[in-house]
């Protein structure tokens, strides 16, 4: 099968390695240039200086894939899905795309609306309270806290969420007085109307963040993945996008129902992510996500099929195969660095085992994500530290404690 994968970011290329895992693929990149290269890997790099000429060039590139022959399409990045301009164009080739539409991307983009759908299914999930702006500055000393803090239509790498205390509030206020105006995805405008959610802070048992590939009707659950979001062990300090994760986790059967519930009132088409909070051993909702976690994606290292035909049926709105799982686990542990030059660690001699991602990325902590190790099998997370603890990290950061009781 010849399938195109659309993204720029570092995940992308994982997906890449995944589909050519099977012999037949044939894997086009449509992305940044790549120092990757495999016989079956062909790189299309995007080109441009301006948004006007970038955005022409992926017309032009989308314009080739009738003539290359692609058969199926996979925009990996959130943000193709919310371009009018990207979407009508991908849909007017008649290749099957694994993407959801504008208005079921809204389930994500606007948190708003995925609450609102949330509670009109009778899914669990917090009670919210929404504000503009205006409101929200005005009443935020007098708000109960703790309360988590949600900026709607923005993505803001790990402060779009935000859990306000009695020990953080006036930073957090400072915060929103400086840049809470402004949405940080520019490619989407100035806010408008803007609004926040104000949520309800739960203390749960456990949370997960929940995969399933949809294909309109029906789903199939593709893994589980605990994500760390703290900065420091013992989930200390602030949010960041990640510090790592591990897979193979157990969910409650429960979830499958509130996806199905989700993607047969939605007509829903791609990767559904929801975020679970388990409180008393009842699953919660707290987001809809349209697309794979970061760094949970890795959890398809468990997956033992053909991804591609997988992504292809879905795409195609077919009966989707059965899912099997590797019995093992599979832990990230992401490198980061405070400062502005960064000092890469020497991964030259990383052993077979332990799988590297190196990111150029800055997180809404202005922390500098570095690189991720990943390591499926028996002591993954074990496996990791020791490599870690081998080799000359310099004033590279990590949290010690990912996946470590597995």
């Amino acid at each position: 099968m010849k399938i195109a994968i659309i993204g720029v970011d570092a995940n992308t290329l994982f997906y890449c390695k995944k589909l050519l895992e099977n012999p037949e693929n044939i894997v086009y990149n449509i992305g940044p240039e790549t120092k990757y290269t495999h016989d079956r890997f062909i790189p299309i790099p995007v080109t441009g200086t301006t948004l006007a000429e970038r955005k022409q060039n992926i017309i032009d590139i989308l314009d080739s894939f009738i003539i290359l022959g692609i058969e199926l399409i996979i925009p990996i990045l959130w943000s193709h899905q919310l371009m009018p301009f990207f979407q009508e164009k991908v849909r007017s080739l008649n290749i099957p795309v694994l993407m959801p539409t504008i208005e079921n991307a809204y389930l994500e983009w606007s948190k708003v609306y995925g609450k609102l759908i949330l509670n009109e299914l009778n899914i669990p999930t917090t009670k919210y309270v929404v504000y503009s702006a205006n409101e929200l500055f005005d009443k935020f000393s007098t708000l109960h806290r703790p309360f988590v803090l949600k900026f709607d239509k923005d993505w803001r790498a790990g402060m779009q969420t935000i859990i306000v205390t009695d020990d953080n509030h006036i930073e957090i206020y400072e915060y929103l007085m400086k840049c809470g105006r402004t949405r940080n995805v520019k490619m989407f405008g100035e806010f408008v109307d803007q609004t926040f959610i104000v949520e309800e802070y739960i203390k749960g048992d456990r949370e997960y963040s929940y995969h399933v590939v949809c294909n309109g009707n029906d789903i199939r659950y593709i893994g589980a993945a605990r994500d760390y979001k703290k900065r420091y062990e013992n989930d200390m300090g602030k949010n960041t996008t990640s510090m790592g994760c591990y897979s193979n986790v157990d969910i409650h059967d429960t979830v499958h129902e509130y996806a199905r519930k989700i993607v047969k009132h939605r007509n829903y088409i791609g990767i559904l992510y929801l975020g679970i909070m388990v409180v008393d051993d009842k699953p919660i909702v707290l987001e809809i996500n349209t697309r794979f976690g970061d760094p949970e994606f890795h959890m398809l290292n468990l997956l033992d099929i053909d991804m591609g035909r997988l992504f292809y049926q879905a795409a195609n709105s077919e009966e989707m195969m059965d899912i099997v799982f590797k019995d093992d686990t599979t832990v990230t542990i992401m490198i980061v660095n405070e400062n502005e030059t960064k000092y890469l660690p020497d991964f030259t001699n990383i052993p077979e085992y332990i799988k590297l991602i190196e990111y150029s990325f800055k997180d809404g902590l202005n922390l500098h994500i570095v690189a991720s190790l990943t390591c499926t099998g028996s002591n993954a997370s074990n496996k990791i530290y020791d490599y870690i603890n081998s080799i000359d990290m310099g004033n590279c950061e990590y949290r010690t404690d990912i996946g470590i009781l597995l």
